[in-house]
């Protein structure tokens, strides 16, 4: 395994990782405003991503398998490149669970409001329906089966 290869993974998904901490705070963002469209569209680019990222930590858990890190093969420099760089990676992952908990509190609240107003909406539909009361049906004292 070339170790090149396994620190250009690990970059790229630092990379991919950064870009996602930044859609989460754009979602963030307009979950403030509601801008609903926006947060859609957020959550499409990030499952895009973790379709990427799930591709890569496949392939990094492959390498990862063969410990190459603890066999003394790379070079120090190398190896302590590749330590930081997941570090680093793990840092991002915190600061996206951070996030994500924080738009999920920001969505369960919106969903309470909008359960709420459906529930007065239904209740003001049974209070218009019931000043209505029933239809009358066909008058009873003709004869109705010619």
């Amino acid at each position: 395994m070339d170790p090149n290869r396994f620190q250009q993974y690990l970059i790229e998904k630092l990379k991919i990782l950064n870009e996602f901490l930044s859609v989460s705070e754009s979602m963030k963002k307009s979950l403030d405003l509601p801008a609903m469209g926006e947060v859609v569209q957020g959550i499409a680019k990030r499952q895009e991503m973790i379709t990427r990222l799930n591709r890569m930590d496949d392939e990094i858990r492959t390498i990862a398998r063969k410990s190459f890190l603890d066999e003394g093969k790379w070079a120090e420099g190398l190896r302590k490149e590749i330590l930081q760089l997941s570090q680093a990676i793990e840092e991002v992952l915190h600061a996206v669970k951070t996030l994500d908990k924080q738009c999920q509190e920001r969505i369960e609240v919106f969903r309470d409001e909008v359960r709420a107003e459906l529930q007065k909406a239904f209740q003001e539909m049974l209070t218009i329906r019931s000043y209505f009361g029933k239809p009358a049906g066909p008058p009873k004292f003709l004869d109705v089966r010619r």
